[in-house]
């Protein structure tokens, strides 16, 4: 290699990773709802501060996207993905998150968590003074054992059979679900009412459901169902028993059984 080869190297490499031209001025992060955005700004800092020859250097090329990435979805479990790039025209870095959504609230006997549509605990619930768990208009299962952020709590199937539970029965006024328990083939529902309504896991939901509905159009007065179709003129109106009166109904067996 030439001295003058040599010493355009040099330049270029002088230029590209110690020119202030290149050196970062702010971090920007967007998309944060559960994270908190200066921690993130935290650890890109700390990706960013670079020493090549022992000299320190916060340049936009020396940055490596794919490892910051990764760390940050390492360290911040409700990040779902993340997008970084690097502006030159303003020595800025846009990192954009994207944060799993909440499908589910789960709760052990002392803290409540969100859980992701893999049902996978990733964020506890805070609630501002005032606040109840019901606020979030969101399904909410009670667990026996202490749970954990990163525990897979239940899977696809069972998280959408209890969504699909606790938002058809919303549309009732008296049907609406205080909380769910689950075992290994049974969904308990028990509503705000007290009721318990016991659905087999292992059986169709959509089913038990219109099973549930017609039951109830037909034995109680409280509840008519908008799948059902109105009784024709010349019917006679029947005499239905109230809500109150019950304590369960057991959807699990090929017979609806109620208290």
């Amino acid at each position: 290699f030439s001295i003058l080869g040599i010493s355009l190297f040099i330049g270029i490499f002088y230029f590209l990773f110690f020119s202030p031209l290149f050196q970062v001025d702010k971090v920007i992060v967007n998309g944060t709802h559960f994270i908190n955005k200066n921690k993130i700004q935290g650890l890109t800092e700390l990706s960013l501060d670079r020493r090549i020859l022992f000299i320190p250097t916060k340049s936009l090329f020396a940055l490596n996207k794919r490892n910051l990435k990764g760390a940050i979805l390492d360290n911040f479990f409700p990040a779902q993905n993340v997008v970084i790039k690097k502006h030159f025209f303003d020595k800025s870095l846009l990192i954009d998150i994207r944060e799993k959504k909440p499908q589910a609230i789960c709760c052990d006997q002392e803290q409540c968590f969100f859980v992701d549509k893999q049902g996978v605990i990733f964020q506890p619930v805070s609630l501002s003074k005032g606040q109840e768990l019901s606020n979030f208009n969101m399904a909410i299962i009670r667990f026996p054992d202490k749970l954990k952020i990163r525990d897979n709590v239940f899977n696809n199937k069972t998280l959408g059979q209890i969504l699909l539970i606790f938002s058809e029965t919303k549309r009732e006024e008296n049907l609406n679900i205080a909380e769910f328990t689950i075992s290994s083939s049974t969904i308990k529902a028990k509503l705000k009412n007290q009721i318990i309504i016991y659905f087999n896991s292992q059986k169709d939901i959509g089913l038990q459901l219109q099973d549930l509905f017609v039951f109830l159009d037909n034995q109680f007065s409280e509840v008519g169902s908008p799948k059902i179709l109105p009784k024709t003129e010349t019917e006679l109106p029947a005499i239905k028993k109230s809500l109150k009166d019950i304590e369960y109904i057991d959807l699990r067996f090929d017979k609806i059984f109620y208290k």
